[in-house]
């Protein structure tokens, strides 16, 4: 093989070498804590759920990729996989579920505290979810 030929195919190797190195670490780096950030918007859980359960694409431009601080009393506390709170709605059948971030080993709330969490409103099926979520009080 030419010279060119080795040259050109080693720069290629340590290019994509570099992509893979760089890939690696973005897919392992920590995610952004949200406990300095300012909520975009506040609002009660029942209320949330009520606004995504009349008009779904509505509630999705308002608070879809949002940090909503939400308020509610607690209904259950999980924690598989993660601490998940869940906030009781007038709907028996569906909830605000706040899955805090990984900073959070246990938590001295249960059923039937009020609280308020602030988190990452990834949308609406049965239930609003907020993720990377963290207690504000």
């Amino acid at each position: 093989m030419s010279r060119n030929k080795t040259i050109l195919l080693l720069s290629i190797g340590i290019i994509i070498c570099g992509g893979i190195f760089y890939g690696y670490q973005m897919y392992n780096a920590p995610v952004a804590t949200l406990k300095n950030v300012k909520s975009d918007i506040t609002i009660q859980a029942s209320d949330l759920l009520k606004l995504y359960k009349e008009n779904e694409s509505t509630a999705n431009t308002a608070y879809l990729d949002k940090i909503i601080a939400v308020t509610g009393e607690i209904d259950k506390v999980e924690s598989q996989d993660g601490i998940s709170i869940y906030l009781k709605t007038e709907d028996p059948l569906s909830q605000v579920i706040c899955q805090l971030d990984n900073s959070y080993t246990q938590i001295d709330y249960s059923s039937g505290d009020n609280i308020t969490i602030k988190g990452l409103c990834t949308g609406y099926l049965m239930d609003v979810i907020l993720v990377n979520s963290t207690i504000i009080n």
